[in-house]
């Protein structure tokens, strides 16, 4: 039983990384009750964290986190054998009250996630460091938010290197904070293509920040921009990149080829499937149902 629920909790992991199915729920569930039969918190709250995020971002955040008081309780009771699991469950529960709509709650479980992961090092400090960037959706304060991604870049270029996959997705992300509108797209642009170029094998997150430089491309009236990063998104159908991202480029390419009513017909179709109640990061792209 110790190794199946280490075993449950490596298959969610991966299923988490590739969104595949339940993203790993019913596994990490299964070894958060593996874990505690066998006497083994730290790993029962590990994988609490884990079905936690992974229930909360399939579309059931109500029931993410039943039970977690006495989950809480069993972190606080093993101390400093729990540091890891503490600061990560705290961070996820950030995300499931932040996919709930409780962004005051959000940043308070984030805080404490940055907090408690400060002295982490090796794969856990690494991981940990998502707190900071979690941080970023929900600080409203401009300054603030400048210096949390500014940390953030910099744990990861020490931690990783300035050309790892996870310090140019920092890059990616606070390029959203710059607040000159072409100062933001340039920055974007460019940590976007250099992952594009680096790390070809990262389709999801080239698709997913190629598209982002897509919608500021037909604002900024950059078409040669935005047919490069369309052929990018599409080149990634064939490696297992995401259909909705893939579709997504497949109606700028409409765009592009002056197709306006085909464009505008694809995207009221993603504009339906996303459904008013759909959840907000999804939501995000029914904006382009109006272009």
């Amino acid at each position: 039983p110790p190794l199946i629920a280490r075993a449950l909790l490596a298959r969610g992991r991966i299923a988490l990384a590739l969104s595949q199915g339940d993203r790993g729920g019913a596994d990490f569930t299964e070894s958060t009750r593996l874990a505690l039969e066998v006497g083994d918190a730290p790993l029962a709250i590990e994988a609490y964290a884990r079905a936690a995020y992974a229930i909360a971002t399939t579309g059931q955040p109500g029931l993410a986190i039943s039970g977690l008081p006495l989950v809480e309780a069993i972190a606080v009771r093993i101390g400093d054998r729990a540091t890891f699991p503490r600061a990560l469950l705290h961070n996820n529960v950030g995300s499931v009250e932040l996919a709930r709509g409780d962004r005051a709650a959000a940043r308070a479980a984030f805080e404490r996630a940055r907090d408690e992961a400060a002295g982490l090092t090796g794969s856990a400090g690494i991981e940990l460091t998502g707190a900071r960037a979690s941080l970023l959706l929900v600080v409203d304060d401009a300054v603030a938010r400048t210096r949390i991604g500014d940390e953030l870049i910099g744990e990861r270029t020490r931690l990783l290197g300035p050309n790892h996959p996870l310090t140019l997705e920092a890059k990616i992300f606070t390029s959203g904070l710059i607040m000159d509108a072409r100062a933001a797209y340039d920055a974007l642009a460019r940590a976007c293509t250099a992952m594009a170029d680096l790390h070809p094998g990262q389709v999801g997150k080239i698709a997913e920040c190629a598209n982002e430089v897509m919608l500021l491309a037909v604002g900024l009236r950059d078409d040669a921009m935005l047919r490069d990063m369309v052929g990018r998104v599409i080149a990634t159908a064939g490696h297992g990149g995401d259909a909705f991202y893939v579709d997504r480029a497949r109606a700028f390419a409409q765009l592009l080829d002056g197709d306006a009513a085909g464009a505008a017909r694809a995207f009221e179709a993603m504009h339906t499937a996303a459904g008013p109640d759909g959840a907000w990061w999804v939501r995000l792209f029914n904006v382009e149902a109006n272009l």
